[in-house]
């Protein structure tokens, strides 16, 4: 069995110009994580602000009744969940 070695050989021109896109393109992947990580943080920022809003204006009513002055208000509503269904 015949055997052989094939040797390939680059420049160095070659080899700096392969680090160089490398190096470019770590600098775009850098600027896309700052910039998702930014959108990200605003998100969440805009999340606890609306929860805390919430929190301050919510009203707590029962479920046994229909109140209509609470129309169109956040509450929070509770109630034991064995009540039949009417209909």
């Amino acid at each position: 069995m015949d055997k052989f070695t094939q040797v390939t050989r680059t420049s160095g021109l070659s080899n700096i110009g392969g680090s160089f896109k490398g190096v470019i393109f770590g600098f775009f992947l850098i600027l896309g994580s700052i910039y998702l990580l930014w959108t990200n943080e605003g998100r969440a920022v805009h999340v606890a602000e609306a929860l805390e809003e919430g929190a301050g204006n919510v009203k707590s009513i029962s479920a046994d009744k229909v109140d209509p002055t609470n129309e169109g208000k956040l509450v929070h509503v509770s109630g034991d969940g064995n009540h039949k269904r009417h209909g």
